[in-house]
């Protein structure tokens, strides 16, 4: 099946509120993967919408430092691939599995 996805939507609406993101479960040292082809391919497409240093990583990046009250600055690759795995949990949830993205707004 192919999931079509606004993955600029997507991050946007988590910008919104980060709170709707498990954060520490997508911990390395805590994450067992679900999906490992279907997280790549999110994950891929994550770092196209999110670029690294632009306006919406570091918008995101602040906020979840807020929300888990981090000294440091949460790094690029964690945010990335912890909304990649959100993203896998919430379309698992639904009883569905990712065969292949196709991305909007790029």
């Amino acid at each position: 099946m192919t999931i079509t996805i606004d993955v600029e939507k997507y991050i946007q609406n988590i910008s919104k509120n980060v709170a709707k993101v498990e954060w520490t479960d997508y911990l390395e040292e805590n994450y067992t993967p679900i999906d490992r082809t279907g997280e790549a391919m999110v994950l891929a497409a994550i770092r196209i919408a999110m670029k690294k240093s632009g306006n919406m990583h570091k918008e995101i990046s602040g906020k979840v430092r807020i929300l888990l009250k981090m000294k440091g600055i949460p790094t690029y690759d964690f945010l990335a691939k912890a909304l990649s795995r959100d993203f896998i949990k919430n379309v698992k949830s639904s009883g569905t599995t990712v065969n292949s993205i196709e991305i909007l707004n790029q």
